[in-house]
């Protein structure tokens, strides 16, 4: 029969202060020159090479050797703060106890008063939380209530001062932790089940015993910081979290845990709760320039361009002449994408974004850009992308498409191209030669904004070209997809995170002459009904360019009045679970035969994997 809370509490009580009187008694008292296994004087090494003779030596390792490689190092940094506390132990009595018995004979061994208290909690931490203050571990009223009859009982029949008790019990209570973990480390078992149990428990006491310094961390901030970068250095970011919010809770005026909070918060992706922190900081330290240059950074990634701007400015102010050029910098960046932001959403103008050549060549980009990229492609449903690939790579793809493909040029149907207006067909594209270039199909900003819209499984889902020959006349305006989730092209569609997005590459620049794609900004989320109430915007494309354009977006291709055919290749990054059944019953979505699919980085694969399963509709190029 299960015991309420109450009846627990008083049992426990009942309990600790039996227990209390048993340790007290003095008939049980070893003699004073008996020596404590682990006291203040306890040497780290002894402790610690426990953990090397149970390494690697044992046919069944109790933990991974950089585990317990991590957790030493750990034990050791922290290894001053835990000898003081060892220390206040070593003023309470030393016991007799009967620990075990060998046929007619008893083993006795000598243990600190107070030492098996953590035996009867749920773990050592939970005891030691009911002893101190400030602890991030819950504790039930009739477990401090308990813990408070046992100090009564040590106090009045030891002659022990109140105000150390405490201590001294948190001190005892680490002796008897210590000695579990060693008696754990020094007997394993021999048999697969018995390692696996200890290793369980080892696991439990270490994280106990780490969980035990933290508490006491807490009563220092010098200790408080020191752990939580040691936790960080370790990978260990949740612990950091909890103890640096444990600390802010309990001192919220304290600035060094505030800063080492909002960078921890920075670290981790948090950067609204980092921001906060940072803006509390600087209220007290407003000349400091590197705090104003984190918060400036912090508020360029979240896109806060205009208070971004305030705090790059200020820190110009104070900075020196050797700190301006990096603050210039990110000054004029988030000024250029302030000016991207605000530009997009003019009625006449295209949301565009321009890498430089050093992003381009580096293929990296600050991630301001790339955030800013997927928000006004969501936003707007199109973008444009200025200088993403190298013009070489375009003019390389270019003579091999016009060579390869030439055959199609002519104004005449074909069986294996999908006619899509006047002199205008769509052309399934091998992915070999030129084409098949990581630069071109997994380029270093367009991969990493794709998985930003569509998720980490997407995949390349069709590969064609749009080809315009000369004289064409302009399309009509149309989606290439309804949105989903919608039976009629005049329903509304739901607002749904990007499904699919046609990259659009063109060959050659494009222009009004040769026939860009006009689109509707902000259309895909709207029906064809409300679209045709939008005006079209006139995206300018030179070559090395693209376009993105969402399946739901209405658009229309311009006629070409040039003499040249105007190719443009649309590659479609979509979710693993779409399948574009409108726009590919005349041919494949897709063209990679064996030989090319072997050349695709290993790393890359994934977004062609589909292709090589069985019913994929792929075909082996001619």
């Amino acid at each position: 029969m299960a015991l309420n809370k109450e009846t627990r509490g008083d049992a426990l009580t009942a309990h600790l202060s039996a227990l209390a009187e048993r340790q007290t008694t003095t008939d049980l008292f070893a003699e004073q020159s008996s020596r404590l296994q682990f006291d203040g004087n306890y040497k780290a090494s002894t402790f610690l090479d426990l953990f090397d003779a149970s390494v690697v030596e044992h046919r069944l390792p109790l933990l991974e050797v950089s585990t317990l490689e991590q957790y030493r190092a750990m034990l050791q940094d922290r290894w001053s703060l835990l000898s003081e506390w060892l220390e206040a132990a070593s003023h309470l009595p030393v016991l007799k106890v009967e620990s075990a018995q060998r046929a007619d004979e008893s083993v006795i061994s000598n243990r600190v008063a107070g030492s098996t208290l953590h035996h009867h909690f749920d773990s050592a931490c939970k005891a030691v939380s009911c002893l101190l203050e400030g602890s991030p571990m819950e504790v039930e009223p009739h477990e401090k209530f308990a813990m408070a009859a046992f100090s009564k009982v040590c106090g009045e029949r030891l002659q022990l001062p109140a105000d150390r008790l405490p201590v001294q019990l948190t001190g005892a209570i680490l002796v008897g932790l210590l000695a579990d973990i060693a008696a754990l480390l020094e007997n394993p078992g021999e048999s697969r089940p018995e390692r696996r149990v200890t290793r369980k428990k080892l696991r439990t006491c270490l994280s106990d015993l780490l969980d035990i310094l933290d508490v006491l961390s807490l009563q220092s901030t010098d200790h408080t910081l020191q752990f939580s970068e040691d936790y960080l250095a370790n990978k260990r970011e949740h612990r950091a979290r909890r103890l640096l919010e444990t600390a802010h809770r309990n001192n919220s005026d304290c600035v060094d845990i505030q800063l080492a909070l909002a960078r921890l918060y920075a670290r981790v992706g948090q950067s609204l709760q980092s921001v906060q922190h940072l803006q509390a900081v600087i209220l007290v330290c407003a000349d400091d320039v590197q705090l104003r240059r984190e918060l400036a950074s912090l508020l360029l990634e979240r896109l806060e361009f205009s208070e971004a701007v305030n705090h790059w400015k200020y820190a110009l102010i104070l900075a020196r002449p050797d700190e301006q050029l990096q603050l210039r910098r990110g000054l004029e960046l988030t000024e250029d994408l302030h000016d991207c932001k605000v530009s997009a959403a003019l009625d006449d103008t295209v949301p565009t974004i321009t890498l430089t050549d050093e992003e381009r060549i580096s293929g990296s980009c600050h991630p301001a850009k790339l955030a800013l990229a997927a928000k006004l492609y969501q936003l707007y449903g199109t973008l444009v992308i200025h200088n993403v690939f190298s013009t070489e790579l375009i003019e390389k793809c270019g003579e091999e498409f016009l060579h390869r493909y030439r055959r199609y040029f002519t104004n005449r149907k074909h069986q294996t191209a999908l006619q899509i207006g006047d002199r205008r067909f769509q052309i399934s594209l091998a992915l070999a030669g030129a084409f098949n270039d990581p630069e071109f199909y997994a380029n270093p900003f367009i991969l990493p904004l794709m998985k930003r819209l569509l998720g980490d499984k997407l995949i390349i889902g069709s590969t064609v070209c749009a080809t315009s020959l000369p004289g064409s006349r302009d399309q009509h305006g149309h989606k290439d997809h309804r949105a989903l989730f919608t039976d009629a092209a005049d329903d509304d569609p739901m607002t749904l995170p990007p499904v699919a997005v046609t990259t659009m590459i063109p060959l050659v620049s494009v222009n009004e002459e040769n026939g860009t794609t006009l689109v509707k900004k902000g259309s895909h989320r709207l029906s064809r009904r409300a679209s045709n109430k939008l005006d079209y915007q006139l995206p300018i494309v030179p070559a090395g360019s693209c376009y993105l354009m969402d399946m739901a977006l209405t658009h229309k291709g311009q006629g070409n009045r040039t003499d040249e055919v105007r190719p443009i290749v649309n590659m479609v990054y979509h979710r693993s679970w779409f399948v574009d059944n409108k726009n590919f019953r005349k041919q494949p979505p897709l063209q990679i035969d064996s030989v090319e699919y072997r050349r695709i980085p290993v790393k890359n694969r994934y977004l062609f994997d589909w292709a090589i399963q069985p019913g994929a509709s792929v075909n082996t190029p001619r």
